[in-house]
């Protein structure tokens, strides 16, 4: 018997509020099974059968009221599901640099460097004094937790788990993307808004995005600097209203800066992001940067907690899941980025 179909008749029997050893017996003889075949611990299907063998017998169930501390690791075969939604929605983690340690982090930048010279036989050259700060990255956590009902449990095929980790993954991902933008870098990310990164001014009467045009948007492009600026990591970040302004750009040629077939400008891939501002004159209305420089650090200990537990879920016969995970992102350099700011006049 197959994983799937054991845990169709643990959701059945969980539904109708059942003895669930009978499910418990039967997954230690799919393990014993598994391992008669060779099949090793770190294999998914072993793993998922572990992981529904800690949720029967309470390893992996939490209480409500301490489910924001997390009872059990995610296996593996969950983590992966959670973090292929991610991938998927967030294009945040599928560019950035991403991390995974349960170590402090501290990230040392160079403030200053070296500088090669012309010497003579017999001179020095003059030395470089190289200082560095760091970047400390913490522990911030970030929750998403969702109930369903058992009835539900029980008659979804595929099971209902994988429809909730996708739907875990996608609420990580809205998270991400506000944060990658306008995070404080208190009790969250750190955002490209806290960054200090180069910026240049729309061009006078540029007050709004509508107002953009070619000009600027190359003085945004010019503005990185050559070694980063053609790199494929470097990409432009723009709200979807500055990209409709932008769609209708051309050069001097009258051919439009915009390419629709591959998303780009003057080449360069357009991330769109709803959390980009349109508005105002302190923050950038558009990035360019090297999306590889902003560093997100996981911790191992993703946990998950569920449970039927407590007068409300028992009365509404239903199943709650919490995810959470200590995470933390960093602009490492801002060297090759820069940012379009609107005109004040």
């Amino acid at each position: 018997m197959e994983v799937n179909e054991i845990v169709k008749q643990l959701g059945e029997t969980f539904a109708k509020q059942e003895d669930m050893k009978p499910i418990l017996d039967k997954l230690d003889a799919l393990e014993a099974q598994l391992k008669k075949e060779e099949v090793k611990d770190e294999d998914p299907k072993m793993i998922e059968v572990k992981f529904w063998q800690d949720i029967i017998s309470g390893k992996a169930t939490g209480d409500l009221d301490n489910a924001a501390n997390g009872d059990a690791l995610i296996p593996e075969v969950v983590y992966n599901k959670i973090h292929i939604a991610l991938q998927h929605a967030d294009w945040v983690r599928a560019n950035a640099t991403v991390q995974v340690s349960n170590y402090k982090e501290d990230i040392p930048i160079l403030n200053t460097g070296a500088t090669a010279y012309w010497v003579a036989d017999g001179t020095a050259p003059t030395a470089s004094v190289l200082n560095a700060t760091t970047i400390s990255f913490k522990s911030n956590r970030a929750a998403a937790m969702v109930t369903t009902s058992n009835l539900l449990m029980s008659a979804a095929t595929p099971s209902i788990l994988d429809t909730i980790y996708t739907a875990i993954g996608n609420a990580f991902a809205v998270l991400d993307r506000s944060a990658v933008i306008s995070g404080t870098g208190s009790g969250q990310w750190a955002g490209l808004q806290s960054a200090t990164i180069t910026t240049v001014t729309a061009a006078t009467g540029h007050t709004a995005y509508g107002d953009i045009d070619y000009d600027d948007i190359m003085d945004l492009f010019m503005a990185v600097p050559e070694q980063y600026r053609y790199l494929p990591e470097t990409k432009f970040i723009v709200h979807g209203n500055l990209l409709g302004t932008i769609r209708k750009l051309k050069d001097s040629n009258g051919q439009p800066i915009f390419n629709p077939k591959d998303n780009t400008i003057f080449g360069k891939q357009v991330i769109e992001e709803p959390n980009m501002p349109t508005t105002g004159t302190t923050n950038p209305i558009a990035y360019f940067g090297y999306l590889k420089d902003y560093w997100v650090i996981d911790r191992q200990g993703m946990k998950i907690s569920t449970t039927n537990q407590g007068y409300e879920l028992v009365s509404k016969q239903q199943t709650l899941v919490y995810v959470d995970v200590l995470t933390d992102a960093h602009l490492i350099d801002a060297t090759g980025w820069a940012g379009l700011l609107l005109s004040a006049t």
